[in-house]
């Protein structure tokens, strides 16, 4: 049951470790989040030193189960950036339309 709790945690979260490797931690993000992440995708992020952050054991990263779930929650949106990027320029071209015929 998703509902059962483990020392604080639920039983779907005690099913995965604290502590993930790439391709465990792409995994965890596709079964968990729902999100099509590839281990790929994520080596790529982290050789370009984007989110989300990894610590290393040696030469191996080691992904955060908490890291990953934080990264998801910031880089959820409410509006899609091209979206917002389109919206705001409108809304900058209505400002200087409306101050030039004032």
């Amino acid at each position: 049951m998703e509902n059962d709790t483990l020392g604080g945690t639920t039983a779907a979260e005690a099913a995965w470790p604290k502590r993930l490797l790439t391709d465990l931690a792409a995994r965890y993000l596709r079964e968990r989040h729902g999100l099509p992440i590839q281990p790929k995708t994520l080596r790529n992020w982290r050789a370009a030193g984007r989110k989300p952050r990894c610590r290393y054991f040696g030469t191996t990263p080691i992904y955060d189960r908490a890291e990953l779930d934080s990264f998801v929650e910031e880089a959820l949106k409410d509006e899609c950036p091209t979206t917002r990027t389109r919206r705001l320029a409108k809304e900058a071209k209505r400002q200087t339309d409306g101050q030039a015929a004032a």
